[in-house]
């Protein structure tokens, strides 16, 4: 995500989680990693509610790896976590080499091609 970044957009984030997982078979381990660009607007307290549901309807499989550059976003992270503690493998990271070594600890092993998707959107962003 980056700026701006209103209300609306972290709705829209939580349908695009909500809808990549229905996507994904119960035999595949899903693998988000998020990217909180420096400048975007911390959610009003009704979407921070509608985060914290969205947590709650993650698979307890998941890996979620978010790299988090504003300290003000990283604080709502947390916040988060104090409301409803992930039932699933969640970490926050201030750069993506974090975030993937995270990534490839909890899996027990490399996985390159999140660093050819990282430079993608990157160049998108």
């Amino acid at each position: 995500m980056a700026p701006p970044c209103d209300d609306e957009q972290w709705r829209a984030y939580i349908r695009t989680i909500d809808e990549l997982q229905a996507r994904i078979d119960e035999r595949t381990r899903p693998v988000l990693i998020q990217l909180l660009r420096r400048g975007i607007s911390v959610p009003s307290p009704i979407v921070r509610r509608e985060l914290s549901l969205l947590r709650r309807r993650i698979r307890k499989d998941a890996v979620n790896a978010v790299i988090v550059e504003d300290a003000s976003i990283r604080l709502m992270q947390t916040a988060l976590d104090w409301v409803h503690r992930p039932h699933y493998a969640s970490s926050n990271h201030p750069d993506f080499a974090a975030a993937l070594a995270q990534i490839e600890k909890v899996l027990g092993r490399r996985v390159p091609v999140l660093l050819r998707l990282y430079a993608e959107v990157c160049r998108k962003a």
